[in-house]
């Protein structure tokens, strides 16, 4: 059922229940006061002629003639015979039965003939019973007749209600009913806009909720995108990367294979194949480290001080390069929740970037420090060649690898940096990269401290 049905609905609903309980109550309660009205003068009017015991009938005449109401005043013998003796017109022309009269004495009865009537008795020695009558019938219809307008006005009232409902809501249904269809446009793959509502309240909010979800969505999907392309490129760099090898290693076992393959061609070929075994192991490695990296997160975490750490491979880039100048500025005591082995994993990375692809006296600048109460900066500068312009704006993307050619001649994968973002996001953190004050590359690289 539509919403706007189960609206509708509700709104007659709740207008039906809520006039027909206040109108039903205010005309039954009419009514009760108007018979409690006459069951007043009847009971003054049997209390006087009671009291005028034996002279009952004359009392109950003297009684009904100063009463404002039309009381009329009958005999009923003990043959069942009604005899009218006071009363401007006769009220009752059929005579009740004497079981009623009995019943009628000390309270007042309602008796349903000819003509609805309330009724009270007295009764006189000789066993005739004085008849007290109200009429009654002009009270039930007016009833009736109040009943009849509640109808009425419940109808009235339900179609109002409906089409106040349908002008304060008629907008935001249109709102929604448009963004029903951009939803099942979406879901069918077409290009949409959603439609924004002026009116404030909650369907804007939905509105715009389902905005920011669609551009998020489309974000995703833009990234998905480009990851996969980046994907498929790499693959393809990545099953050439391996063809090479074992084109060479092939072409070599085969040659050693044949007759004549003397110690010098052993001596060439064997140091040569064991090289492109190297390679082979190391893509191979990583591309193993960053399936591991992808499928889980940070197992159990340990405080680590990622001061000492930097430290020691500082030291290491001292002792391996001397002749670099690497200007450090750590800062004390700097501790973060991780993974000890993907940390130095991480580290390593960044510092063999250093060693392999900036020149053995390019300038480093190193420095750890706090930013902010819940995070630590590890930034890293060199003077190197740096990358293209457009690698600082995209970032850091998996399975991209910078210089693929300049991989290919220095020995490694290329795939450091993709390896290098997955251990930082898996620690809460960051990978900025932008252009050096020193003519290089900058890494900024923020760590979570919890």
């Amino acid at each position: 059922m539509r919403l706007r049905t189960r609206l509708f609905l509700a709104t007659a609903a709740v207008t039906t229940v809520t006039a027909a309980a206040v109108g039903l109550a205010g005309t039954l309660y009419a009514f009760d006061s108007e018979v409690k009205r006459l069951d007043k003068v009847l009971a003054k009017v049997s209390a006087d002629a009671t009291d005028a015991a034996p002279d009952q009938i004359s009392a109950a005449i003297e009684s009904a003639a100063d009463r404002s109401f039309a009381v009329q005043v009958s005999i009923l013998d003990t043959q069942g015979l009604l005899t009218n003796v006071y009363g401007v017109e006769n009220i009752v022309e059929a005579a009740p039965a004497i079981e009623l009269a009995e019943q009628a004495q000390g309270s007042p009865i309602t008796v349903e003939s000819a003509e609805t009537y309330r009724m009270s008795s007295v009764a006189i020695d000789s066993g005739d019973y004085v008849l007290l009558i109200m009429p009654l019938q002009e009270a039930i219809d007016t009833r009736n007749a109040n009943l009849g307008w509640l109808g009425g006005f419940i109808v009235i009232a339900v179609g109002l209600g409906i089409l106040v409902i349908w002008l304060l809501i008629r907008l935001d249904l249109r709102v929604m009913e448009r963004l029903v269809q951009s939803a099942k446009s979406i879901a069918a793959g077409e290009e949409v806009s959603l439609p924004a509502s002026k009116r404030g309240g909650e369907v804007a909010e939905l509105s715009q909720a389902l905005s920011q979800m669609l551009d998020s969505l489309r974000g995703s999907i833009a990234a998905e995108q480009n990851v996969h392309k980046a994907m498929q490129a790499f693959m393809g760099d990545a099953s050439h990367e391996l063809r090479t090898p074992l084109t060479v290693i092939k072409g070599y076992s085969e040659l050693l294979q044949k007759q004549g393959a003397d110690a010098e061609f052993r001596n060439k070929a064997l140091p040569r194949m064991l090289s492109e075994v190297v390679r082979m192991e190391q893509l191979i490695n990583d591309l193993l480290l960053l399936a591991e990296l992808g499928e889980r997160q940070v197992g159990e975490r340990d405080r680590i001080d990622l001061t000492q750490i930097v430290g020691e491979f500082v030291d290491d880039l001292k002792a391996l390069q001397p002749k670099r100048t690497v200007s450090v500025k750590i800062a004390k005591n700097l501790k973060v929740m991780g993974s000890g082995a993907h940390l130095h994993q991480l580290l390593s990375n960044l510092f063999g970037n250093l060693r392999k692809h900036t020149p053995v006296d390019a300038e480093v600048r190193v420095s750890l420090s706090s930013a902010g109460t819940d995070q630590v900066l590890l930034t890293v500068e060199d003077a190197g060649p740096g990358l293209p312009e457009h690698y600082y704006d995209d970032g850091v993307e998996s399975f991209v690898r910078f210089d693929a050619f300049a991989s290919r001649q220095q020995g490694s994968s290329g795939l450091g940096m993709t390896i290098m973002r997955t251990i930082v996001d898996q620690h809460g953190g960051r990978v900025r990269l932008s252009r050096s004050e020193l003519g290089g590359l900058k890494t900024e690289i923020y760590l979570a401290r919890k």
